[in-house]
């Protein structure tokens, strides 16, 4: 993050106060910031100038409505190159330099860490209160029904970055497991047992359609879900269809089924309701392959059109509550590598140096990385002692902060423990493992991530791994320990071999070859930088080791799927580039509506 005028530190806010940014901050654009967006929610960036206007307020609040990804995501979104996540540690890093705290003079408490429980508390929508609605036709959640989910990860989603929804379902539908802020409306006809009792398609449609209506009300954009694609709702094509000549409604249409080929003849009613667009509605395909072909069933223009895909990488899908929040915020869906450490990092045979040197390689080929440490106790001076060397470490070879993840640092409860439950579903996500531990008799850790199919780089000269591996990994020589571990006579031995020229051995672990190499005891002052000293005079073998893992990521069929799923499919990808665009340009449309418009288009049903 960008350093911040010291002069400022530690100062509550008065009237106003600017704040310099330096030239390197990420929120860069080539577009002015909407200001007037942003003043409700007490920031004002100008983008141009790198100042950042802190209105008088309450720092708590303040880092409670950016978390949620309040209406300022709406105005952060249109800033090029920005993105709603960087908005938020930028509020983040403002709070822990102390820049923000309340008018009291007790410090602005920390950050809630679950940004859903901010969000739950919010009901208004962006831009004035406007509401999106989602229509669910079923009076069930099944676990094998795939709409449900979408329906279900939709309002989640939409709901966290500050847009207000309600859901719509029959009448006989229980509440799903949502945010509280989505509000759930289960006032619609069950449209089976009406059509036994009229025995007529247009009676199941006019009860629909009155009271859709209603539920409608104040709504601005609609986002329905196979409604007007299947014969077995043609009901609901038929009420929506009605409803879209005369209310100032956008609609979104979801084709989760292979579009029909367009007949030669129309067919007669009410299967030719299929074919026909409804008026003031955007039809949405989950694949690129089927833009065409709705656009040829429905004899429309592809522009009509769009398509957003969906995404299984939710948060129901991860076992540990937390996962979906650290996902998000840190990018672990997006970035091409992603390795864990799961384990603890005051024990020197570990060496999670290693990962780091490796992580930067990779970086330089090209990869997007993060390396997620999953440590337990990290709350003991040892380790919150080797967190702070190994963020040192990260910078000075050329990692940025947002690369090396520390989970002990992302919720309270994980000071004390990393449940194991977090761990699995971290390497669910991973797909590389650097394990360049120095002693290890049997590690669990490297089933664990082999078991989650992991590429697995793995110390080449402890024994046990070769027993579990075998040729299915890739070996890099980080020392061995044996049982005796490093203790005061063998640094003393390694600093005589020092004094005597020897070059260090492909045997020796880490810290006894860096005595060896420059001479100097780990208890000296400055021997923790002698790492970076060694990542650079020895990258070679750290590159080497790079391109081997580059390559296997390629031709390794499961493990290039796996990271094109990650990436390409992840639901915050999903939400941001595809979902969220196309509503807020249905809000733009639902907004400009006149009387003369909605009879323009009366015709068009």
């Amino acid at each position: 993050m960008p350093r911040l005028r010291a002069a400022l530190l530690n100062s509550p806010l008065r009237e106003v106060e600017i704040l310099r940014l330096s030239g390197s901050t990420r929120l860069r654009a080539t577009s002015r910031c909407a200001s007037q967006a942003l003043r409700s929610e007490l920031f004002v960036l100008d983008v141009d100038s790198g100042e950042l206007l802190v209105l008088d307020g309450d720092a708590v609040a303040l880092w409670e409505r950016l978390s949620a990804g309040h209406s300022i995501a709406d105005a952060v979104a249109r800033i090029e190159g920005a993105s709603v996540d960087e908005a938020v540690e930028l509020a983040s890093e403002l709070v822990r330099q102390g820049l923000l705290e309340p008018h009291s003079t007790a410090r602005a408490s920390s950050p809630p860490q679950d940004p859903t429980a901010a969000s739950e508390r919010r009901q208004e929508g962006p831009g004035g209160g406007g509401r999106i609605a989602v229509l669910y036709h079923r009076t069930s959640w099944p676990s094998w029904y795939s709409v449900a989910h979408v329906v279900l990860s939709q309002c989640a989603a939409l709901s966290r970055r500050g847009l207000a929804v309600r859901l719509i379902a029959p009448v006989d539908c229980p509440r799903p497991a949502l945010p509280a802020a989505v509000d759930f409306d289960p006032s619609l006809p069950n449209i089976d047992t009406l059509s036994d009792e009229r025995g007529s398609l247009e009676g199941a449609a006019r009860a629909l359609e009155d009271r859709l209506e209603a539920a409608l009300q104040g709504c601005e954009v609609a986002l329905t879900h196979d409604l007007a694609l299947l014969e077995q709702n043609l009901a609901y094509n038929l009420a929506i269809r009605t409803l879209a000549a005369r209310a100032p409604i956008r609609w979104l249409h979801w084709l989760h089924s292979t579009p029909r080929l367009r007949p030669p003849a129309p067919p007669p009613f009410p299967q030719e309701l299929l074919f026909r667009p409804i008026a003031r509605s955007t039809y949405v395909c989950v694949s690129p392959q089927h833009r065409a072909r709705a656009a040829q069933m429905l004899s429309i223009a592809p522009e009509r059109v769009e398509v957003v895909a969906n995404s299984r990488l939710t948060e129901g899908f991860f076992g540990d509550p937390l996962l979906w929040a650290i996902a998000e915020r840190h990018g672990l869906l997006d970035a091409s590598i992603v390795a864990v450490f799961p384990t603890r990092l005051n024990r020197v045979a570990k060496q999670a140096e290693y990962a780091l040197y490796i992580m930067r390689s990779l970086k330089a080929r090209g990869h997007t990385v993060r390396l997620v440490f999953a440590t337990p106790d990290s709350d003991t001076d040892a380790e919150r002692t080797r967190i702070m060397q190994l963020r040192w470490l990260g910078e000075r070879i050329g990692l940025a902060r947002d690369e090396l993840v520390f989970v002990a640092d992302e919720d309270e409860s994980l000071r004390q423990d990393c449940p194991n439950t977090l761990v699995r579903d971290l390497m669910l996500l991973s797909n590389v493992f650097i394990h360049p531990s120095a002693a290890e008799a049997h590690s669990l850790t490297l089933l664990e991530a082999a078991a989650m199919k992991n590429l697995c780089v793995l110390n080449a000269d402890v024994p046990s791994f070769r027993d579990v591996a075998g040729d299915d990994a890739i070996w890099l020589h980080c020392g061995a320990l044996g049982g005796e571990g490093i203790d005061g006579a063998r640094i003393e031995r390694a600093l005589a071999r020092h004094a005597r020229g020897d070059s260090p051995r492909h045997a020796d672990p880490l810290i006894e070859r860096l005595i060896v190499l420059y001479g100097v005891s780990p208890d000296a002052r400055g021997f923790y930088p002698l790492h970076e000293r060694y990542y650079r005079e020895h990258r070679g073998a750290f590159d080497e080791c790079a391109a081997a893992i580059t390559s296997s990521l390629v031709t390794n069929p499961a493990l290039a799927l796996h990271q094109r799923v990650r990436q390409r499919y992840s639901a915050a990808r999903v939400v941001q580039r595809e979902l969220l665009p196309l509503i807020r340009s249905a809000l733009e449309e639902a907004r400009e509506v006149d009387a003369q418009d909605l009879r323009a288009h009366a015709g068009v049903q």
